[in-house]
């Protein structure tokens, strides 16, 4: 139903490595019992392939739709393991279990020193407009 093509793939737990490529293709006659319909003729050429590389370090994969081996689509998504860094609990807390205490804390809040804040980072302008206009 389904063929799958593993290339160049390495994997070693031990290094914390990984890395190969998959082309995962449907096989539409074994799916329909023989030639595929007219409405799935257009799909008999796609397949999926992902890439993968990663280390203890940093990981990358890439998901494809693919036809005839182009790129269709692509998403890549990558990471970057770092140290973790230690992470302080505010001494001030609140419990909000009660929506009218969370309301009345709400109420307090200075959004305007909050959107003073964000205009002065790399967040577009676009989206700091857009949370404006949300707030009270």
């Amino acid at each position: 139903l389904l063929t799958m093509t593993l290339t160049d793939w390495y994997c070693n737990l031990d290094d914390q490595k990984m890395s190969g490529s998959v082309v995962m293709k449907p096989d539409f006659d074994a799916l329909t019992g023989g030639a595929p319909s007219a409405s799935l003729l257009a799909l008999t050429d796609l397949a999926v392939g992902v890439n993968v590389d990663a280390n203890k370090d940093k990981a990358m994969m890439e998901v494809n739709i693919l036809s005839d081996e182009e790129v269709l689509i692509g998403l890549t998504l990558t990471s970057e393991n770092k140290s973790a860094s230690k992470v302080t609990i505010p001494e001030k807390t609140m419990d909000v279990t009660d929506e009218e205490e969370l309301m009345e804390w709400v109420d307090e809040l200075d959004f305007d020193k909050l959107i003073d804040a964000l205009e002065k980072t790399d967040i577009p302008s676009e989206l700091i407009d857009a949370l404006e206009r949300m707030l009270p």
